[in-house]
């Protein structure tokens, strides 16, 4: 019987998701998409982060980063959030919540996972009956692809002639985090896992394990994870990196 592929791992990638409170149309109109757009491109470079691929929608945007240190990504997007919502807030005459939450955010694994997610955020209008093609839409990244720095392409492994085959070939049917229909009931899969390979979860080695298990089985994003095991996001960040997965 042939070994299985070990699974190769894209460090210091993130999908992140912004939705409105609610689910509301926050990003409804084009000003207020260009002026997240503005907060969001402002505070990465002030907070040294790399945005690879976006895309905003009328109620949430997505956001794939590459950073070598999670701390960054949290104040860049806590600085663009706050910032966007005094702005909306002030707009409005309103006061209150703008978003549903911080953030949320997923790890990307491999180098097909990173292809498939970047076609994935690109494709939102064409799914959502917006727009019949990708370069259509205003207020994604699709056109801007060829501008990545060429560090952090070699960083996560990509050639100009992937990104190039990312633009002649947007579609993808893989599902993303904000896709909640398709969650999964966490304790069922974690005894399930348990029971099937006994790792020892009192070890850095055996939860790290645990954890790859629940990320390639299931839909769910690394805080619901973390809220699982009842640490928070950047504790588990920091176990894996101590295991040298991130």
């Amino acid at each position: 019987m042939a070994r299985k592929a070990r699974c190769s791992f894209i460090s210091n990638v993130y999908h992140l998701m912004v939705q409105g409170d609610e689910k509301k149309s926050i990003f409804d109109l084009s000003a207020n998409k260009r002026k997240y757009l503005y907060f969001l491109k402002h505070d990465a470079f002030k907070n040294d982060v790399d945005i690879i691929s976006y895309c905003m929608m009328d109620n949430h945007a997505h956001v794939l980063v590459y950073c070598p240190e999670i701390e960054r990504i949290s104040q860049m997007m806590h600085e663009c959030n706050t910032s966007y919502a005094i702005f909306y807030n002030k707009k409005r005459n309103k006061v209150g919540h703008v978003f549903r939450d911080r953030f949320k955010s997923e790890t990307i694994f491999t180098k097909s996972h990173l292809m498939n997610c970047i076609r994935y955020i690109h494709e939102n209008p064409v799914k959502a009956g917006i727009c019949v093609s990708c370069d259509e839409y205003r207020f994604s990244s699709y056109k801007e692809m060829n501008q990545i720095r060429k560090e952090v392409l070699n960083a996560c492994g990509l050639t100009k002639a992937m990104i190039q085959d990312l633009i002649n070939h947007p579609h993808t049917d893989d599902k993303y985090m904000d896709n909640e229909n398709q969650k999964t009931d966490l304790m069922e899969l974690f005894q399930r896992i348990q029971n099937q390979y006994h790792f020892d979860l009192l070890s850095k080695k055996g939860f790290v394990k645990m954890y790859i298990k629940i990320k390639t089985e299931s839909n769910e994003t690394d805080k619901a994870i973390a809220d699982f095991f009842q640490m928070d996001r950047n504790q588990l960040y920091r176990l894996l990196k101590e295991a040298g997965l991130k």
